[in-house]
């Protein structure tokens, strides 16, 4: 084996040992990340309810009319590029 082979694989080795000690953190404990881990989901998803009280009515569409609504945009019934025709009244004083 020649010398300028024999000395990169040690300018490698050496090169590689001192890369990978940057990654190292001789001085830190183990640190606990949360507490309370997985109560930022709950609030989260609390805060997304519209409703979170049972005895209030919620606002919107009527579940029946709301579900013959998505059967229609489903099947291909509504034609949704034209959207509804407009009326024009005229009103005259």
């Amino acid at each position: 084996m020649s010398p300028l082979i024999k000395s990169n694989k040690i300018f490698i080795l050496l090169s590689c040992l001192v890369l990978l000690s940057g990654c190292a953190d001789w001085y830190s404990e183990p640190v606990r990340v949360d507490d309370d881990f997985g109560k930022s989901v709950k609030h989260m998803m609390k805060a997304q309810t519209v409703n979170p009280t049972p005895t209030e009515q919620a606002f919107g569409m009527d579940g029946k009319k709301a579900e013959g609504s998505i059967k229609a945009y489903r099947s291909g019934s509504i034609d949704l590029k034209h959207g509804k025709e407009t009326v024009n009244f005229d009103v005259d004083n």
